[in-house]
């Protein structure tokens, strides 16, 4: 499990880098939550679809969603199949597409 706070250096990168040096169950990686840094304004631009497809590689169980990783980054983790713990909505965020204001996420038992 790792959360990141904003995660410049690229979510794949980040997830590859563990995938190779840590040892893990099951062969995937447990969960992700944090500012995955990919489309902070909604930007959105093709070279992002690649990344979307190559998050699958990992098998994550849980993805946690928020701030700086961009709705519309997150409708497209929804949108693929993978386990997006989606958020309220409340306290002026802006879709429960990632987790907000007041939303929380558990790992493990």
């Amino acid at each position: 499990m790792s959360v990141t706070g904003c995660c410049h250096q690229s979510i794949i990168q980040f997830a590859e880098t563990a995938y190779r040096e840590i040892r893990y169950e099951n062969d995937n990686l447990y969960g992700i939550y944090g500012g995955l840094h990919i489309s902070p304004f909604d930007d959105w631009d093709p070279k992002y679809d690649d990344l979307v497809i190559s998050l699958g590689k990992y098998g994550f169980e849980k993805i946690g969603c928020n701030h700086c990783t961009g709705v519309l980054c997150a409708k497209k983790f929804i949108a693929a199949g993978y386990p997006v713990v989606k958020g309220t909505a409340q306290y002026r965020s802006k879709d429960t597409a990632y987790l907000g204001n007041g939303d929380t996420i558990t790992f493990g038992a």
